[in-house]
């Protein structure tokens, strides 16, 4: 099986997905403390700072945009990933663009579909150096907060219907779960598995590491995908 394509577009679609979560983490983080500006103020001081509300919620729903193009690509890497899987179930799921059908659906074919994030250990006695990974990473977003996250982000993204209107909730701002959301997402990807098929082999991404700097780094590892250790033989 020749991987070289699936690397190519993985790592393509990582480093835009890469691109979307600073952009978007910047945005986050500037609104969360402006919300603590927003919350912390009388009301008539936040009544005649508008411009600034305005801001707020644009950049929120700017955020919700940015975290919705990441969830599609999270699907849409999945299926590449998991093509030649079950052909007949995937050349359907290829004309969907709903990423939560798409991770529904893929659950179903392969319950191992999803990105596994990790953590490394180095450890460093009498010059011998020890690195393990383990799967207990804190904070990283799980499938099923995935999808309802996607959820959400759709409604910041639409106004809905005429009582937000009457019930003035324009002033609304979820600038929490923004945040939450983005920063979940960054605990799953930063360093994560992912399986390749029914084969015993799997890709390894890194966002950034001491070793590669900036840039996204993709291997396809031969070996078993909930191994601890990250001696294995690198395929390609």
């Amino acid at each position: 099986m020749d991987y070289q394509d699936t690397i190519m577009k993985y790592h393509l679609f990582m480093e835009t997905i890469k691109f979307r979560i600073n952009h978007t983490r910047k945005i986050a983080i500037a609104n969360m403390l402006y919300a603590k500006c927003f919350n912390e103020a009388p009301q008539e001081t936040i009544m005649n700072n508008r411009e600034g509300i305005f801001d707020c919620i644009i950049g929120t729903e700017s955020c919700a945009l940015q975290i919705r193009m990441i969830i599609e690509t999270i699907a849409l890497l999945s299926l590449l990933v998991h093509k030649d899987i079950n052909p007949s179930e995937i050349n359907k799921l290829k004309k969907e663009f709903h990423a939560g059908d798409i991770i529904k659906t893929l659950s179903k074919i392969n319950e191992n579909f999803f990105p596994i994030p990790i953590n490394q250990h180095t450890d460093t006695k009498n010059e011998n150096t020890t690195i393990k990974h383990t799967f207990d990473v804190d904070g990283a977003i799980s499938q099923k907060e995935l999808i309802k996250a996607y959820g959400r982000c759709g409604d910041i993204l639409h106004m809905g219907g005429f009582e937000r209107i009457e019930d003035k909730t324009v002033f609304n701002i979820d600038v929490k779960f923004i945040h939450d959301t983005i920063n979940g997402i960054i605990n799953l990807l930063n360093h994560h598995r992912i399986l390749l098929k029914k084969e015993n082999k799997y890709i390894r991404c890194i966002l950034a590491s001491r070793q590669n700097g900036t840039n996204v780094s993709v291997r396809i590892i031969d070996g078993d995908v909930w191994s601890e250790s990250p001696n294995e033989k690198i395929f390609l």
